[in-house]
């Protein structure tokens, strides 16, 4: 068997490449996780809130996307918009082709809808954790729904939330790796470009793993202050939401205690 020498003049070509088209990847990136962030939280309070009909049909929505291969979902995907993209072109009477279409969106689709199951597990668990005394705390003083959620409860959410939603978003990064297989063009895509040229892959998929490697020393740094910073807003006194901090300030009680809390965060 020949031995295979690493061609280095082609790796840095196929690492510059790649470099070419990390925008893509990092747009897919961020806008993948900004969706799937909203869409946990709403399905997250749907659930904790059980909401007649929607409660069940996230539940449901949500174990179908857990269980399905994130490259299946991809390619079910793919096939189901190449098949009807003409037909939509045509129903709605817009004056483009699909080649004037960008097909960014159907990897920023999958990658938000594969890790749906994980950001609403991760705000459902931050919502169990706060304690029933302050949501009854803050009807007592006269809160109506909405304003409790957005001035007491998501305000404790995502600090108890943010590690898992740090790593979600590592996870996300990696696995934008996967939507080349659709022809979207990314690092992966690209690192392999020059590759064609010569019939040499090794070389294009060793320089997409140094580019994610960078990036996730990158993101690994970014977590862990961001988890320091939460871990430090917990404890501090001036800022923290939890009714245990108020409990013994003077006998009251659990809704005097869950009361003040409510007070704090809306003055």
């Amino acid at each position: 068997m020949a031995e295979y020498t690493l061609d280095t003049a082609l790796l840095r070509e196929c690492l510059a490449s790649g470099l070419y088209y990390l925008p893509q990847t990092i747009q897919l990136t961020l806008y993948s996780l900004i969706i799937t962030l909203f869409l946990g939280l709403f399905c997250a309070l749907a659930i904790y809130y059980k909401i007649p009909a929607l409660s069940q049909f996230c539940k449901i929505f949500l174990t179908v996307f857990r269980g399905t291969p994130m490259v299946l979902t991809l390619l079910i995907v793919s096939l189901i918009y190449s098949s009807n993209i003409v037909k939509i072109i045509e129903y709605f009477r817009w004056n483009i082709t699909p080649a004037d279409i960008n097909i960014l969106f159907l990897g920023v689709l999958v990658l938000s809808l594969s890790f749906l199951p994980a950001s609403s597990a991760a705000f459902l668990g931050a919502l169990l954790s706060i304690e029933k005394i302050q949501f009854e705390a803050g009807l007592s003083i006269g809160l109506t729904t909405p304003q409790l959620l957005r001035t007491v409860i998501i305000p404790q959410v995502i600090p108890t939330a943010m590690p898992l939603l740090m790593n979600l978003l590592l996870s996300g990064c990696k696995a934008t790796a996967l939507v080349y297989t659709i022809g979207i063009v990314d690092v992966m895509y690209g690192a392999l470009l020059p590759c064609a040229k010569y019939y040499r892959y090794l070389e294009g998929y060793i320089a997409a793993a140094i580019i994610f490697w960078g990036i996730s020393i990158v993101l690994n740094f970014i977590i862990n202050r961001v988890s320091h910073a939460v871990r430090m807003e917990k404890i501090d006194d001036n800022t923290s939401f939890n009714a245990k901090d108020t409990r013994n300030i003077r006998p009251g009680g659990r809704g005097y205690a869950g009361t003040r809390t409510c007070e704090k965060v809306i003055r």
